[in-house]
């Protein structure tokens, strides 16, 4: 099949897929944080204020503006955004594929390809009011263009410094992103090309997002916030501080729950809390309280930052520790429950605390360590890619900046399953060629080992 062929292949099947995993969210009202994104693109049509509900809000103002943007065109319409969605996840696998073919050949990147257009937990984020398709689109952009600006100009930098300016004001997770381009910037040319032509492809990088951004951060500036593009950091650290206290009263049995779940967790400490990761009630009522006591948004982002630095520094042990089991819940299985089929579950709790009576032990033990097995397979197979490609890693040193990047991110900060999502198309890109390599090496053994079993 020709290049173009290819991606036509890949877009119908994705955007094919899009739809069957949200066939039954169509014509469905939304909930949850979805609300707020609506209510915020709803505040700018209607008062042209960047306000939820007339009151100040933390979200980012990318996506809200995308929401404008269909609202504009399509009227008040969710199916609408659901639709563009479902394209867009399309474009983004087509994408994928044209960064991968230069880099693992075209059968791989078909593959990779393939493998994302039917990873149900990303696809049926399409069917969403939420951010992660547009912020995947975003960062697959991002990759390509860092790839395809590398032996280019200068100038040429200004574009993915621009790309990774949108999906900052998308999701400010990845505003740190920009430190780790200018840093690896000077590591792929250093002594390859002059320092001057070096700052030159730098500048022009920052140049493009401090465009995108340096508005954004100086507002946030003159409404007495820090250098952030959301004033929720320090909300979001204080609950994992909290979270961190609880955990680390049971080091061993949290780890064990968050590996292999809490239902073997609890055979070993029958007393164990399955569910004690998802409380931070303590942080939620000192938000409640500041906000009644007049405080802003930003004071109490400032407040609330101050209290979990001081934890951090006082228990370096148990943050540390906390660290660990991030980055286990980060890349843990996602699961979707519920008729609508988009609810995501948190594995780690699943038959814990004598859920499912109706099901034997030996079912249960197999199906929790069933789902396990398989992502421990697809975890197997990135890291085989990564060792099949370890005399030649810098061609794929985006990808992997990528990819470490956001694990260490969400390690130190906050972590659930969803927020792995736009990593995941580059994990497969590492998947296939884990795939193809142990193909290639097993394939003439596979004809003498299905003889044996036929013996």
């Amino acid at each position: 099949m020709t290049h173009k062929k290819i991606i036509i292949t890949l877009f119908i099947f994705a955007t094919v897929s899009g739809f069957f995993w949200n066939q039954k969210i169509f014509n469905q009202p939304i909930k949850s944080d979805q609300v707020i994104y609506d209510g915020i693109a709803q505040d700018i049509l209607a008062k042209g204020t960047y306000t939820y509900e007339g009151k100040e809000t933390s979200a980012e103002p990318v996506y809200p503006l995308f929401l404008v943007g269909i609202y504009k065109v399509f009227g008040h319409n969710y199916d609408a955004v659901r639709i563009i969605q479902i394209l867009l996840f399309a474009i983004t696998v087509c994408i994928l594929f044209s960064l991968a073919k230069p880099l693992i050949g075209t059968k791989k990147a078909f593959g990779a390809g393939l493998l994302t257009s039917i990873y149900y937990p990303l696809v049926n984020q399409s069917g969403l009011l939420l951010q992660e398709i547009l912020f995947t689109f975003l960062v697959v952009s991002l990759v390509y263009s860092l790839y395809k600006v590398q032996n280019g100009q200068a100038k040429w930098w200004f574009l993915p410094g621009i790309i990774l300016g949108l999906a900052t004001l998308t999701k400010g997770s990845i505003q740190f992103f920009f430190f780790f381009v200018i840093g690896y910037i000077f590591y792929i040319y250093w002594k390859k090309i002059s320092f001057k032509k070096i700052c030159f492809k730098a500048l022009a990088f920052v140049l493009g997002f401090l465009i995108i951004v340096g508005p954004w951060l100086a507002r946030e500036r003159l409404l007495g916030g820090g250098l952030s593009v959301a004033p929720r950091g320090g909300g979001t650290l204080l609950a994992l501080t909290e979270v961190t206290e609880r955990m680390s009263q049971n080091y061993t049995g949290n780890f064990i729950g968050f590996l292999f779940g809490y239902y073997f967790a609890q055979k070993i400490y029958p007393t164990i809390n399955p569910v004690a990761f998802r409380d931070s009630s303590n942080t939620e009522r000192k938000i409640i309280d500041l906000t009644k006591q007049g405080k802003s948004l930003r004071e109490i982002d400032t407040i609330l930052l101050k209290k979990a630095k001081d934890y951090i520094v006082h228990n370096p042990h148990k943050y540390l520790y906390m660290t660990v089991l991030n980055f286990i819940n980060l890349n843990s299985p996602i699961l979707t429950k519920g008729p609508l089929w988009q609810n995501v579950t948190a594995i780690h709790p699943m038959f814990a605390d004598g859920r499912h009576l109706e099901m034997s032990e030996l079912k249960k033990t197999v199906f929790a360590l069933g789902v396990r097995f398989i992502w421990f397979t697809l975890f197997f197979f990135v890291i085989y890619g990564i060792w099949q490609q370890r005399k030649n890693l810098n061609k794929l040193g985006w990808i992997l900046l990528f990819i470490v990047y956001l694990n260490i991110f969400y390690s130190l900060v906050w972590s659930v399953p969803r927020y792995a999502l736009p990593i995941y198309p580059f994990y497969f890109i590492l998947v296939a060629i884990g795939l193809f390599s142990a193909w290639e090496k097993n394939k003439n053994r596979l004809p003498r080992l299905l003889s044996k079993i036929a013996r």
